[in-house]
């Protein structure tokens, strides 16, 4: 099985995937992907659809941890994939927001060629993504196409306390690259701010272009 969750074609939106353990068991400790390479794929236009917590219910959030690759893939390197929402899930950790010991997830967030999605949601602080553990970045945007993604209100490399999670590593926090241009992280706003620490190497790396 490649992908724990699949959403693929233009037609596929509006939908809501929330309260599920991806990668693990519901004990989050239990590997149960089979060397799953994906979480959550987003893929050939398929666009508007929510990740996690998003409403009033404080329980929609998803844990997507120990899968080989990526945490959730947005895919736009066919067709754009656009205004899909990624907030208020552990990724890479514990909903309890520790390290899981057999963790080898790489990549928490990766935005392939994707434009104008939100990584985190700014409207309520309970709406934060906790991104950690994930072992070369938390969120990573790549190629010129990625465009207008926002990375707002997340914990990346830390937990909501701004403390560190004791055994986690993650060498960058947020990577962009490969020319990937006009993406927001943070803002002026109440719950723009990410908070971003403990990253072994680098908080934010820019490789190419204004972002």
């Amino acid at each position: 099985t490649s992908n724990g969750i699949r959403l693929t074609g233009a037609n596929t939106t509006g939908n809501e995937i929330t309260k599920n353990y991806i990668g693990i068991g519901s004990d989050q400790s239990t590997n149960i992907s089979v060397a799953q390479p994906c979480g959550v794929r987003i893929e050939v236009g398929a666009s508007d659809n929510k990740i996690g917590k998003f409403g009033s219910i404080l329980s929609e959030e998803n844990v997507i941890t120990d899968n080989t690759l990526y945490g959730v893939y947005i895919d736009g390197t066919t067709t754009d994939c656009t205004g899909n929402t990624i907030s208020g899930n552990y990724i890479g950790v514990s909903s309890t927001q520790a390290n899981i010991a057999a963790n080898g997830q790489d990549y928490g967030i990766y935005v392939d060629g994707a434009s104008a999605n939100n990584i985190g949601l700014a409207t309520d602080i309970n709406f934060a993504n906790v991104i950690a553990d994930n072992g070369t970045a938390g969120v990573y945007i790549k190629d010129a196409a990625a465009t207008g993604n926002l990375v707002k209100n997340n914990f990346i490399g830390c937990n909501k306390s701004q403390t560190s999670i004791a055994g986690a590593s993650q060498t960058d926090g947020v990577w962009v690259t490969s020319n990937a241009n006009s993406n927001t992280i943070g803002g002026s706003g109440a719950n723009d701010p990410n908070y971003i620490a403990y990253n072994t190497d680098v908080g934010i790396q820019i490789g190419s272009l204004t972002n």
